[in-house]
Parts: C-alpha cells; structure tokens; sequence
C-alpha cells in the first residue's frame, strides 16, 4: 500500500483562476492516495504552512502552491525519490518560471547542491513535526529544509513556477541563478 500524500495549497483572494490551476493539476496526478489540504487563512506563510500541515493526514506532505503547474507524474515521481534516498525531504534544485509580467521565461538554477526551491518541496510529516515552519513570510522554507538531508532533481518537465505580481517572494531575475529561455518545447 502507498502512503497517503498530503497536498497542502496556500492561497488567497484574488488568486482563484490561479487556484483553479493548481486544483486541475492535482486531480490528474497518477499518484493514490492522496488528499487536498487548502488553506486561505490569514497570517504570514509559515503559519499557515504548520496550520495546513496540522490538519494534513498522509505520512508525506507536498507543497501544491497555487501559482505553480505540476505534471500529472509530479507526485509519483517526488515520492518515489523521497523513499529510494531515505533523504527527510526532496524537492526541484532547477526549475522553469514562466514570467507573466515580462511575457516570457526563465530558468532557475541553484548554485549549491544542498538546496531545492521551497515550491517544490515534498517531505515526511514527521520532520516537520520535529521542526516546524519558522512564523516567517518570506524564507520559511528555506530555515525548513536547513540541516536535513535533501534529495534534489532536476524539474524538468515535471512543474513550472509562476512570476506575477502577487508572488510573495518577489523573484529576482539576474545574472546569477537565472537564465532566460525560450519557452519549454512542452509549452509550445
């Protein structure tokens, strides 16, 4: 039997054509069971991550963002790598943006191999048991995933992230990490 996965959405008003993305992902997701977990309460992100995580039931957690697109495999392939790496949590290290604002796309690569973008993360719940989210709106992911053991990948195409104005960590597309593209061949 597979263990139950529990996808926990963070939205807020305003972003309901964006949820109803985020919604259309998860129920084509090829992975059971799995459960939806939506919280669209007030307070800074890592409340309401403990506060979703809390009422959560599966023995895994995915973060399911609701500006984010997942493919239908996403779940099925994060879980598989959590359990064959025995890591406490796994996540995409490089990723797609599709940039709304701008009207175009960027990729994300991390420089440092020890991390994964918070958007992206899928863990055990007893690790976030042992250690919560900090009451942080911006970076509670990443005091999250400190000093445990990762498992990273490549997203491929597995999950595209959104850059709009609304995003709560404003992306700052530089030289650095960032990369601009054309647009995936799975997009065109």
């Amino acid at each position: 039997m597979s263990d139950l996965v529990s996808c926990v959405m963070l939205t807020k008003p305003g972003r309901e054509a964006m949820a109803a993305r985020a919604l259309r992902c998860y129920e084509s997701q090829t992975y059971e069971p799995r459960e939806l977990i939506v919280d669209a309460g007030e307070g800074c992100v890592g409340i309401k991550r403990n506060r979703a995580n809390a009422k959560a039931r599966g023995a895994i957690v995915a973060h399911w963002d609701d500006d984010d697109w997942s493919a239908p495999e996403r779940l099925e392939d994060q879980v598989a790598r959590l359990i064959e790496s025995g890591a406490d949590a796994t996540g995409y290290r490089d990723m797609y943006f599709r940039d709304e604002i701008r009207d175009c796309w960027w990729i994300y690569r991390a420089k440092r191999r020890d991390f994964v973008l918070g958007t992206s993360l899928v863990y055990w719940r007893r690790v976030w048991e042992a250690r919560k989210f900090p009451a942080f709106q911006v970076g509670e992911d990443n005091a999250f995933i400190h000093n445990r053991r990762l498992a990273e990948a490549d997203a491929g195409r597995m999950m595209w992230a959104t850059i709009h104005a609304g995003n709560t960590s404003r992306k700052k597309t530089g030289p650095h990490n960032w990369t601009r593209v054309d647009a995936p061949e799975w997009w065109r």
